[in-house]
């Protein structure tokens, strides 16, 4: 493949030539007018092809555009998690732990009280049984003072 700059060497050897050449008449004129008409023409289809160019680098820099604005978009909803999310965990635990706090409380009240309860439940059957007993043993000593009345 040629680079540019042998293809612009090889445009101007060619007017160079066409300088050189004296016109000879109307052959010569109509010469350098086909000439001129073919480099027009040359000329004309090279814009042509950079306009498609342009127009395509044109569609390609907004598709860009585009799918860079919806990256920055999708970049911060990201962000926003990132930041959002340690928070939310931290407020989360924070619930969480007092929530355990307080079900610990209830329910060493509710143990406290059960024990009180139990304390309570034990002394009164404790003094049940001492009334019963004392009571049994007065009436065996009315018993036996009626036993000990009697034989005597």
């Amino acid at each position: 493949m040629r680079s540019r700059e042998e293809e612009d060497d090889d445009e101007l050897e060619i007017v160079r030539a066409a300088a050189s050449i004296e016109p000879a008449g109307p052959e010569a004129l109509a010469r350098l007018i086909e000439q001129s008409n073919r480099e027009q023409a040359a000329g004309r289809a090279q814009a042509r092809e950079l306009i498609k160019a342009l127009e395509g680098v044109q569609r390609s820099q907004e598709y860009l555009g585009e799918a860079l604005h919806a990256e920055r978009r999708k970049s911060r909803a990201l962000l926003a998690l990132l930041v959002a999310g340690p928070i939310v965990a931290v407020v989360g635990a924070w619930y969480v732990l007092g929530r355990v706090d307080d079900a610990k409380l209830d329910v060493e009240r509710r143990v406290d009280r059960i024990a009180a309860d139990d304390t309570a439940a034990r002394a009164a059957d404790a003094s049940k049984r001492d009334d019963e007993r004392a009571a049994q043993l007065a009436a065996d000593v009315d018993a036996l003072r009626k036993d000990l009345a009697s034989s005597r």
